[in-house]
């Protein structure tokens, strides 16, 4: 094992000296915030070689890496994989770099080095500090970067743990591809990490961390969620944002879309947002991936609950974010609390009682319609909304149902806070929850007869002034609505009709496609059938009409013809077929242990037999490809099409080049010959069924191969990729994972 150790250390350590640089004279030397200007100005349409040096924040799993110099960093994807350097390296890339438009850069691009070099050990520097939500969006692109925050959740999948965090600001991932020894993710609930990483662009895989080594518990956590420390209600307002996880006991008020709304088990009331969770199965091709959150147990009001949470805000009312539930017990709904004296403000989601004069009504007249009243409540406008109706129940008419102007009414609900422009809104669980009340201030007594006369007669001319006003008010307000409902309407109608203009346009597309296809199809049966068939045919009527006067070596060979039409035959419609099963997704992935080696060999020679030896087949593993797991059957399909059509069309003796490497867990495979080429115009449409290039004329062919080709290849998650010039030969690449 020593020895092994040695030997491996004696390749390994040359790589970090040698240059992978090309011969010739290198481009000067310019910094990583030139890079971004190069690749933001116009006037550089034209690629250009730079060189650039900085210093490692980053090392993948894969052999990517970050560099930072000053504050700017790219992603490099170094031009051979064995090229690992340590964190603080300092390393020179030669990358080719092209004009982009400024608002498609992303801040954490990314280069394919064309050559890299280590050029000796360095210092990090210093880390920058930002919150979690501005590194969620790039806030510190190309960065060394130190945040700091309270782990909601982890996972770990293919080596790589993913931790959600928040902190006093928000929330971010954090993606650590080298986990050691010294954190548990079990004990990972409520646990404050610091943590060292790169800043290497936005979304969920913006924050990277080379490996465990450079986090820091700050404080540490519990296995059990609810474990956290309890809170009391009535402090927290005072204590102020935290994102820290704790734990509080209330009962269940009501829900709008993703916020419970709550009273404490101490009084005040509070609104809690729900903690998006992974994913179960993480089977895309992000690291993470957040779903909507659900109630859990179909929660409901009068639910006694446990909650863990950050309360990130205090102002005007209790938060707490990113919660998790559990049912304690079931009961009734909490009593309401009176707003008397008290503005609506300062009870903001709890369950009240409060009075106010209507200000406009908009109730429903049939079952199953939102009821809606706006009420003035001491100066402050609160909009109520009454539930619909059950299925079954009789709805009042409007008549007598609707509230008038100036009624003043007593309301029950859970009050939602006032957010982004809109008012307070009472939400309303039943039409019980409504109620009229009765005007009953008397009048003065001890005035003389002609006091009252005055009164009423002002009395009565008032009421006539205000009773006009009032109905040329109605009016409006009745011819308003009417209008809106009218637009509404328009609206509706509008968007049906283009509804129905766009599935005409994609049910038309779709049948152009259709008969494109079925084009083709005819095309290449009458084309492809017709020389087998007419060879058969020929030979079957000298046999019927001659076989007592033909040498039997005559016959024999008839009948070699009659054979080998019948096997192109039945190898067109086997690949016709074959294509069908895969469409209907009948063929199935099935990897196994597999030597890669072996089989592509196998391959060749197979290939070789088929076509009469017309052109030598190169086989050449460039790297160890041992302990492979792949699909056997898919492989042949693959490579048994791009070795064929490379043979069939390249002219006779010319070489085909079929050759393979390993690049991390992806074997990647070549296919290259030296014929006729694939014009440019056809290569977008190269993997679409019974498409053949126009240059191919007389050369006998399915336009299928191809096609089943790359359908394997995705079974296998796999791609296949085409570069070709005519005259100058064809060559396919094809990436399948298979360690």
């Amino acid at each position: 094992m020593a020895c092994l150790v040695a030997l491996l250390a004696g390749w390994v350590h040359p790589l970090r000296a040698q240059d992978t640089q090309p011969a010739g004279e290198p481009p000067p030397l310019c910094s990583i915030a030139e890079v971004n200007h190069t690749l933001t100005d116009p006037a550089r349409k034209t690629p250009v070689v730079t060189r650039f040096r900085g210093t490692v924040i980053f090392t993948s799993r894969v052999g990517d890496f970050c560099l930072q110099q000053d504050d700017a960093g790219v992603m490099i994807e170094p031009p051979d994989p064995r090229l690992r350097p340590a964190l603080g390296d300092i390393v020179e890339v030669e990358a080719p770099l092209a004009f982009r438009a400024a608002d498609t850069l992303d801040p954490g691009f990314f280069f394919k080095a064309t050559a890299a070099r280590i050029i000796g050990p360095g210092t990090l520097p210093e880390p920058a500090r930002t919150n979690l939500p501005s590194a969620l969006n790039g806030g510190a692109a190309g960065r060394w970067v130190e945040i700091e925050g309270v782990v909601m959740q982890s996972v770990m999948r293919n080596g790589v743990v993913t931790l959600h965090l928040t902190d006093s600001a928000g929330w971010a991932v954090v993606n650590v591809h080298d986990w050691r020894a010294g954190l548990s993710l079990e004990q990972g609930w409520g646990t404050r990490l610091r943590v060292r990483c790169a800043n290497v662009g936005r979304g969920h895989t913006a924050l990277r961390v080379s490996s465990s080594d450079q986090i820091i518990v700050v404080a540490p956590g519990t296995a059990d969620l609810f474990a956290a420390p309890p809170a009391d209600a009535m402090t927290l307002p005072a204590s102020g944002a935290t994102a820290n996880r704790l734990r509080l006991s209330a009962t269940v008020l009501a829900q709008q879309g993703e916020y419970i709304y709550l009273r404490s088990e101490q009084g005040p009331a509070l609104r809690a947002s729900l903690l998006q969770p992974f994913r179960s199965s993480l089977a895309g091709k992000h690291p993470l991936e957040l779903i909507p959150p659900a109630l859990p147990d179909s929660l409901a009001p009068g639910d006694r609950v446990e909650l863990v949470g950050s309360p990130l805000a205090v102002t005007p009312f209790l938060q707490m974010s990113f919660a998790t539930f559990r049912r304690v017990s079931s009961g009734p709904l909490p009593p309401a609390i009176s707003a008397e004296g008290r503005p609506p403000s300062a009870l903001a989601c709890d369950h009240v009682t409060l009075k106010g004069r209507v200000v406009w009504d908009d109730l429903a007249t049939a079952v199953g319609a939102m009821e809606k009243l706006a009420l003035d409540c001491g100066g402050t406008r609160v909009h109520a909304e009454v539930l619909p109706a059950e299925e079954g129940t009789a709805a009042s008419a409007k008549s007598a149902a609707a509230f008038q102007a100036e009624d003043l009414i007593e309301a029950t609900g859970v009050l939602f806070p006032a957010e982004n422009g809109r008012p307070p809104t009472l939400r309303v669980a039943e039409r019980a929850g409504l109620r009229r009340l009765a005007s009953t201030a008397p009048l003065r007594r001890g005035l003389p007869p002609e006091a009252w006369r005055l009164i009423v007669g002002l009395a009565a001319g008032l009421a006539v002034a205000l009773g006009g006003a009032w109905w040329l008010q109605r009016q409006v307000r009745q011819r308003t609505l009417d209008l809106a409902v009218s637009n509404a309407t328009l609206r509706d109608e509008v968007a049906v009709r283009e509804k129905a203009e766009a599935d005409l346009a994609r049910a038309l597309a779709q049948e152009r496609d259709l008969g494109e296809l079925k084009s083709r199809f005819v095309s290449m049966v009458s084309h492809e059938f017709r020389t087998p068939l007419g060879i058969t045919m020929s030979a079957v009527e000298l046999l019927r009409h001659y076989e007592e006067r033909l040498p039997a070596g005559e016959k024999a060979k008839l009948l070699d013809d009659i054979h080998s039409a019948t096997k192109n035959m039945a190898g067109l419609m086997e690949q016709v077929l074959l294509l069908g099963r895969v469409d209907a997704g009948r063929l199935a992935f099935n990897p196994a242990p597999l030597d890669l080696t072996a089989l592509a060999i196998k391959l060749a020679d197979e290939c070789l037999s088929a076509t009469n030896r017309k052109c030598p087949i190169e086989w050449n593993a460039e790297n160890d490809l041992s302990g492979a797991c792949a699909d056997e059957a898919l492989l042949r399909h693959i490579f048994s099409n791009l070795v064929n059509n490379g043979v069939k069309y390249s002219p006779a003796g010319a070489t085909v080049h079929f050759r393979a490497r390993r690049e991390g867990r992806l074997a990647v495979f070549t296919v290259q010959d030296s014929g006729i080429g694939i014009p440019a115009a056809d290569i977008p449409a190269l993997f679409e069924a019974f498409h053949r290039a126009s240059n191919v004329d007389d050369i006998p062919g399915t336009g299928l191969g191809l096609v089943i080709s790359k359908r394997c290849a995705e079974l296998h998650d796999g791609s296949i990729e085409v570069v070709s010039k005519p005259g100058e030969g064809t060559t396919f690449m094809v990436r399948i994972p298979a360690w």
